[in-house]
């Protein structure tokens, strides 16, 4: 899950024994959009009942938003008796060569009435945060406590995400003024 500034990943599952005889192999399927299946050979000792969380190996990606998808076959070298529970999906970005960044926002008294975004040369939004129904550039006053993406009152909020190389602008309002 998340965003990527790369597109070389390691993905890494949680498997949880369903059944009531304990674990000691299975086959771990995976894929990301755009990315054949592979297989994993998971062996062990994982109870009923218990998790592990297995790292799987390196894999590259093509850049954009993907799906990953695994799924478990043949736990103990037989045919899974209930199936429901064998698949699960997951949404991420990957950037190619994209750097870090960090959006650190702490709020006043009225965190409400903050929006931030951070646009590219080309004027696009490429993030941003904060309460979503404050008029821009501010100084409206018409923005609502319960509006999307709203923030608490002297609350501090970090965003974790990537950038391509180039030039940007960071804007943060108050609806207020």
């Amino acid at each position: 899950t998340g965003t990527y500034c790369n597109t070389t990943i390691t993905p890494s599952v949680v498997l949880k024994n369903y059944g009531i005889n304990t674990l000691t192999n299975v086959d771990i399927l995976y894929e990301a959009t755009g990315i054949p299946q592979q297989t994993y050979s998971w062996t062990g000792t994982l109870a009923s009942g218990a998790t592990t969380t297995v790292v799987l190996p390196v894999m590259t990606v093509n850049s954009g938003t993907a799906t990953f998808t695994v799924q478990t076959a043949m736990p103990n070298g037989v045919s899974d008796e209930n199936n429901a529970n064998d698949l699960k999906t997951s949404a991420f970005t990957a950037i190619a060569d994209a750097l870090p960044l960090t959006v650190k926002v702490s709020t006043d008294c009225y965190g409400y009435e903050t929006y931030w975004r951070i646009v590219d040369a080309a004027s696009n939004v490429v993030l941003s945060g904060g309460n979503q129904t404050v008029a821009l550039p501010g100084g409206t006053q018409n923005a609502d406590v319960g509006g999307a993406g709203s923030y608490g009152d002297g609350t501090t909020h970090i965003v974790e995400s990537c950038l391509s190389a180039g030039c940007y602008t960071f804007e943060i309002y108050d609806d207020y003024g």
